[in-house]
């Protein structure tokens, strides 16, 4: 009988059981109950991670990341690349950083953060009335300055921050006309 390799063995995600963990550009050889992890392959293009049912804190790689933090009070920064970032329960902070992110901040009041170039992200699961909030301090930007770079897609929310120095925000199921200012942090 011979072990599985390390690339079958990994293929479908990994699951680090600890209450809290991060996940940086590099990983250091980590010693396991069942073996040794030597290190993280360089062609890897993705590094699926799934948190526990406590605080957990991920700071994601330059990669496209798929983080899920479970149950808690969960802090998920993808850093660069187009990245999935599921909060799952729990009151959790978002942070999408550079690059086409997906955020879905699950069950919870969540704050989905945004600043620099971020790219053009999309939050899947939003709900208004000051329960999430689309954290906009770093722009700089009023609440009727908002209001005038949103426009209605389809069933979707858009709003364009490039005139402000950032992204696109897609708010998938929600409509210009139910955001409130409660539904934001961090206006001028």
């Amino acid at each position: 009988w011979q072990w599985p390799t390390t690339e079958a063995f990994f293929d479908a995600y990994y699951y680090i059981p600890a209450t809290e963990f991060t996940v940086q550009q590099t990983m250091a050889p980590t010693a396991f109950a069942w073996g040794y992890l030597a290190a993280v392959d360089e062609n890897l293009t993705s590094l699926p991670v799934i948190g526990t049912n406590g605080n957990d804190n991920f700071v994601g790689t330059n990669r496209n990341d798929s983080i899920n933090g479970a149950a808690g009070d969960d802090v998920l920064d993808g850093g660069i690349g187009a990245d999935q970032l599921v909060g799952g329960e729990g009151d959790d902070i978002l942070i999408g950083g550079y690059g086409a992110d997906v955020l879905a901040g699950g069950a919870g009041r969540d704050r989905f953060v945004f600043s620099g170039t971020f790219g053009s992200d999309q939050i899947t699961d939003f709900q208004g009335n000051g329960v999430d909030q689309i954290d906009l301090a770093h722009f700089k930007v009023t609440f009727p300055q908002l209001l005038g770079v949103m426009t209605q897609q389809g069933a979707n929310a858009s709003i364009d921050l490039t005139g402000f120095g950032g992204g696109t925000i897609t708010v998938h199921n929600f409509s210009t006309d139910d955001f409130v200012e409660a539904d934001f942090m961090g206006l001028s």
